[in-house]
């Protein structure tokens, strides 16, 4: 049987990320260097099929490069 997809997006501020996944689940985290490795250790036990990530003048690279590096598939957008 196949595994429903897990979709995931992110709203990005300068201090905080909003995460929220697809099916209902939700949580926030600062957006901090010491945060990445728990944020992203979270979200790879999801196994998600796409995260997505608001592009907010450089605020969302933290998160964007963390991921991206974590092997987990990732996309930034332009929120307009």
């Amino acid at each position: 049987m196949a595994t429903a997809p897990v979709y995931i997006g992110m709203d990005v501020s300068k201090a905080v990320l909003d995460i929220c996944v697809a099916d209902g689940e939700s949580w926030q985290t600062e957006n901090v260097d010491s945060a990445m490795e728990a944020l992203c250790g979270r979200i790879t036990s999801l196994k998600p099929t796409l995260i997505v990530l608001e592009a907010t003048g450089g605020y969302e690279l933290r998160a964007a490069a963390a991921l991206a590096a974590a092997g987990l598939p990732v996309a930034v957008v332009n929120p307009r």
